[in-house]
């Protein structure tokens, strides 16, 4: 069993159901995420499993934190199989790194490309757009809604944030945040 705080939403809820979000705090968590991630590498951990789902957000205090992390099955194993499966709606597939899919490894850098694919959620909304126009966007090509399998559709999607004007034109730690997730 796992006890961790009491927490209103996950990301995939928050981003999709709160109106207004506040695009600074989006910012920070972006920060927050990142720093998380950083100490959990530096204590030779990976998560091994981030998504929005694994993503927990405490409005009363405005806090964001990562929920189990460590506790997936080895990629190699069977437990994995899902994840094979092109065009997938499960969660674990979508943010998956693509040596996840490959089954390879999984190691740091699955982390970061899961966690950068979280990032690229964040900044959509922190920039006016829907996750359901990203979503249909990503997999336009490809009628698989993973990012691993779109990633050309990503990098267009991240220069559209940086160009859009809409609803305001992006501030300049927007547009640093979106190289670095590119």
């Amino acid at each position: 069993a796992f006890i961790y705080p009491y927490a209103q939403y996950d990301l995939g809820e928050y981003l999709s159901i709160v109106p207004n979000v506040d695009q600074s705090t989006l910012m920070h968590w972006i920060v927050d995420l990142a720093d998380a991630i950083a100490y959990i590498h530096s204590q030779g951990l990976e998560h091994r499993s981030i998504r929005p789902q694994k993503i927990l957000i405490d409005t009363a205090a405005n806090s964001i934190f990562f929920s189990p992390f460590g506790v997936s099955p080895p990629a190699r194993s069977s437990a994995y199989a899902h994840l094979h499966t092109p065009y997938s709606n499960d969660p674990s597939y979508i943010y998956a790194a693509p040596e996840a899919i490959s089954n390879r490894e999984i190691r740091q850098p699955s982390d970061v490309f899961s966690l950068g694919c979280c990032f690229l959620d964040i900044m959509t909304v922190a920039r006016g757009q829907s996750l359901t126009k990203f979503t249909n966007y990503r997999s336009a090509l490809t009628h698989d809604m993973s990012f691993h399998a779109n990633l050309d559709s990503l990098s267009a999607w991240i220069e559209h944030l940086k160009t859009s004007k809409t609803p305001s034109p992006p501030s300049r730690s927007a547009c640093k945040t979106l190289s670095a997730v590119k």
